[in-house]
């Protein structure tokens, strides 16, 4: 095997050919070496952080290494390489939350916190040489660390014994859970193992007889019987294999002490005063109810005791409290059913607990403890307490024994085996196992020969040699004051990993390892170990492929003779330039179609510019009749039969844009517009000489759309949504299209650069339906123009109103004595400049359905001056004038020296007939 040697930047420093004795060596929360020794010709250094790769894992050197020479031409080297698991051995845990390297402080927390400022602290340490990452973390208690120079391999195992667990590293994932992965794999003597021999595991924690000592809290010996919790039915052990190994006692206390009679409560409310010690200084007392509280605490008092509480997970002052039970001594007023913290200074800064920001709020849970529960409690504690020992049985009352066997090489390679710590092992002996025949369990560690890595000596055990499983210690009097910017835990779902026989749902994931094995890879070699089914057949390079129906497919020449396979009714054939040319009697697309030589975008009502008219239809036959052309049309396709809505005298239309010219012979924008002048079932006649100047002639494929009407005004009107063109995207509205163009034809335009409404009459519509003409403001009247119904104009310094009845056309001078005007506005009489008022409306006259507002705005003008600024809001009244009289009174009294200007809504028109008045008190 040939290795390579890269030097802190990755650049190659040497090829190294290993020697047989050369080795891999890892386990389970231990060292994990890669020994080599081998020959250069050539002398070079290892230095500090220079690095090889090695079964999927990086080693580096930790100390400058110099070789030993043996002839001017040979150097012969010794030496060992680091995994990660060996490096983090030099790295404290410090506080570097605010910038600093503290290397002296306490921190309790969830483990997941935990592993966060772990590994942040190993990233840093390896200064960018590997990036890793929390993988899978057990326990969600909270776990107290004292990190007073500790490393950070020291903090990871005294995490996984607080946790009962273990370490260990996946690549550069770091994970805290039992390292028992991988697809389960049977081995055995003459079964890919050449050996099998059985030991005890050094130091390894065993036990048959489990003696569980309750917690002592919330327990009253005078009502309880006992001091402590007990089991259910009073017993006092629980036994695991006694009959395969004998009595081997085990006393566990501190596992079990978080479990006794208890409520977890949640904060209602709180609040707080502001009170002075003895010496005048002043200092916070914090209170909290907790609303669903079933009891009176000061009902169940123990004698001498003083009554406890201590926050959960989430609270602020979760961890917080007296020494390390992290509590709070508490008092309990039974008439505001309140809770008063005792406030402590824990602190040699001065600072109090509660305070600052670490205070009690709404939504904490918090468990109250030195009292006797009610009696309900007592029955569900001893059932958790049962649970607890049952689970920690699982874990703890393991098999000690240790199995030790090297691998056939030929079979593990043969049978494609990979070995790694931590996998799954079913280990087949008749012998050892003579009930069942195997034990499952899982690797932990390895010995690996480099220049073979088949060839490995394992040992396999459900427990550590190191005896991780021991219990922690936890001998810290004082939790400082550290508040870390340590990232939340998410509750991420349970993975599926290899070898889980759970099924997947929406409610978990499956494991990176778990994914690589089950799914086949898009950019490796891979292969399927069962059937797969294609249902839709299967798409190779260059076309081939298999169908469906398992008809493997070429698109090759299918045929010498084009024209002859064409009239059969398919024919494929390779051109000259290497592109492929197809023919096919029909073919049905159900989405878009897309030609990447060719994409027609026709004038359509279906696509492109939209029109919206009276008909549309696709030629598929054309016939010259001499002074016309016969269309014909898709009619009927053997489902479905339409009737032909073309009309004579109809305009027909048909345009293509953005076909580029020259790329295809025969093939370019086309246009024509055309006077229909016969029709039939399923045909129109269109005129050869009544068109519009330039029209293309009509082929087979053109899209036609009716586009106005010679002689019928009711098919002289269209719709356009326009998508390109200059003002593009735009509504219009045309009407009276009765030529070859659309010049003067459009009515109303909708587009981002302008917006225009061409019509008669201008009215709200109120919500009962009721038709409201609006003022239009032509300005000042000027002879000659032609006015309509609601038209205002200013003449003679008076306003006028125009009420000749719709549709009139009144070109008459304004005067008192006329008809077609009413006077709205007098001028003054005292001989100065008239001073006269125009309304304006900012969205037109029309109010649809009493959706949305109009805002009126009045204009006062002395002479041709307007003076509207000069004039206090005070000044102005506006007036409804309605049927309802009591609710134009509401109206007009809210409506009093409000300034020049309202919003008119759906509740000011409720009635018909309303019109509005501003009055301008001068």
């Amino acid at each position: 095997m040939i290795l390579t040697l890269f030097d802190s930047s990755g650049n190659i420093k040497a090829t190294i050919a290993p020697n047989d004795n050369s080795t891999q060596d890892k386990e389970i929360q231990g060292d994990n070496l890669l020994k080599l020794s081998f020959t250069l010709y050539e002398f070079i250094a290892i230095d500090v952080n220079d690095y090889v790769d090695y079964e999927g894992e990086r080693y580096w050197a930790t100390e400058r290494y110099t070789p030993s020479e043996k002839s001017s031409m040979e150097w012969e080297y010794n030496f060992s390489l680091r995994g990660v698991e060996s490096l983090i051995t030099r790295f404290l845990v410090l506080n570097n939350t605010d910038g600093d390297s503290e290397p002296i402080f306490s921190l309790t927390a969830r483990p997941i916190d935990h592993m966060r400022l772990i590994v942040k602290n190993i990233n840093e340490g390896m200064k960018a040489l590997r990036t890793f990452k929390v993988g899978i973390v057990a326990g969600t208690d909270n776990v107290t660390i004292d990190y007073t120079g500790k490393y950070c391999s020291d903090a990871l195992k005294e995490l996984a014994e607080a946790v009962h667990t273990e370490w260990w590293f996946d690549g550069e994932t770091l994970n805290l859970c039992r390292c028992e992965h991988g697809e389960e794999i049977a081995l055995g003597y003459d079964k890919g193992l050449t050996s099998l021999d059985r030991d005890m595991a050094d130091g390894a924690k065993f036990y048959t007889r489990l003696f569980p000592i309750g917690s002592s809290r919330n327990i009253d010996v005078a009502k309880y019987g006992h001091s402590r919790l007990m089991l259910p039915d009073g017993r006092k052990y629980v036994d695991v294999n006694v009959e395969k190994y004998g009595i081997i006692h085990h006393y566990e206390k501190e596992a079990f002490a978080g479990i006794y009679p208890r409520r977890v409560g949640v904060v209602s409310s709180v609040r707080q005063k502001e009170v002075k010690d003895k010496d005048g200084k002043s200092f916070t007392i914090y209170y909290f109810k907790d609303k669903d509280l079933p009891f009176n605490p000061n009902d169940y008092e123990i004698g001498g005791l003083v009554k406890r509480v201590s926050f959960q997970e989430g609270s602020e002052l979760a961890g917080l409290g007296t020494d390390t039970d992290h509590y709070f001594e508490v008092n309990f007023d039974s008439k505001t059913k309140e809770f008063e913290i005792i406030t402590i200074w824990p602190y040699n800064d001065g600072k109090q607990l509660p305070g600052g920001t670490l205070i009690p709020k709404i939504g904490d849970k918090y468990i109250l403890w030195n009292l006797r529960m009610p009696d309900e409690y007592y029955g569900l504690a001893e059932t958790e307490l049962r649970k607890a020992v049952d689970k920690y049985n699982e874990q703890h009352a393991l098999d000690v024994s240790r199995y030790k066997a090297p691998t056939d090489h030929v079979w593990i390679e043969d049978n494609h085996v990979e070995l790694f710590i931590g996998r799954r092992i079913r280990l087949e002996s008749a012998e050892y196992f003579p009930k069942t025949g195997f034990r499952k369990s899982r690797i932990t560690r390895i010995s690996r020969q480099v220049n073979l890595p088949s060839q490995v000596d394992i040992e396999i055990s459900d427990a550590l040699s190191t005896g991780v499983m021991a219990k922690v210690d936890d001998s810290i009097k004082e939790v400082r004051n550290y508040t870390g910017a340590l990232v939340g835990a998410l509750n991420v779902p349970d993975l599926i990993q290899s070898g889980d026989t759970t099924k997947p749902a929406d409610s978990n994931i499956y494991s990176a390892r778990r994914s690589h094995k089950e799914f086949i890879s898009k950019k490796e070699k891979d292969f399927a170990e069962k059937l797969i089914t294609f249902l839709e057949g299967i798409g190779l390079k260059d076309g081939r492929g298999i169908t469906a129906e398992g008809v493997a497919t070429l698109l090759e020449l299918l045929s010498d003779d084009f024209n002859e396979a064409e009239q059969r009714g398919f024919a494929l054939k390779r051109r000259a330039d290497g592109k492929y040319r197809l023919a096919l009697t029909d073919l049905q697309v159900w989405g878009k179609a897309t030609f990447n030589e060719l994409e027609k975008l026709k004038i359509s009502y279906v696509g492109g510019n939209m029109v919206f008219s009276a008909c549309g239809s696709r030629i598929k036959r054309v016939v010259d009749n001499g002074t016309t052309w016969r269309c014909y049309f898709h009619q009927d396709d053997g489902t479905t039969a339409t009737t032909n809505l073309w009309e004579v005298d109809d305009q027909a239309r048909c345009q293509t844009f953005n076909i580029k010219a020259g790329v295809y012979a025969g093939v370019a924008n086309r246009s024509y517009w055309r006077r229909v002048m016969a029709k039939g079932e399923d045909y129109i006649d269109l005129s050869k000489t009544d068109c519009e100047q330039g029209s293309d002639a009509p082929m087979v494929d053109d899209t036609l759309v009716q586009f106005g009407n010679r002689t019928r005004p009711e098919r002289q009107n269209i719709i356009i949504i326009y998508t390109t063109g200059n003002n593009a995207p735009s509504y219009v509205m045309y009407a009276g299209v009765n030529s070859y163009t659309l010049e003067g034809k459009a009515t109303t335009t909708l587009s981002p650069n302008d917006v225009a409404i061409l019509a008669k009459n201008f009215r709200l519509i109120s919500s009962n339906g009721a038709l409201i003409p609006m003022v239009v403001n032509r300005g000042t009247w000027t002879a000659g123009e032609k006015y309509s119904y609601y038209d205002q104009v200013s003449h003679d310094g008076r306003l006028w109103l125009c009420v000749a009845p719709a549709g009139t056309v009144v070109t008459s001078r304004p005067a008192v004595n006329n008809p077609d005007w009413q006077l709205q506005v007098d001028k003054g009489s005292d001989g100065a400049s008239a001073i006269t008022m125009t309304i304006e409306s900012d969205k037109g006259s029309i109010l649809y359905n009493g959706q949305g507002a109009i805002k009126l705005t009045a204009h006062v003008y002395e002479g041709n001056t307007e003076i509207t600024s000069t004039i206090a809001a005070s000044k102005f009244s506006w007036q409804r004038v309605s049927s309802d009289t009591a609710g134009d009174t509401v109206f007009n009294n809210a409506h009093k020296g409000v300034g020049n200007s309202i919003i008119i809504t759906k509740a000011d028109v409720m009635q018909a007939n309303v019109k509005f008045e501003c009055i301008y008190n001068n």
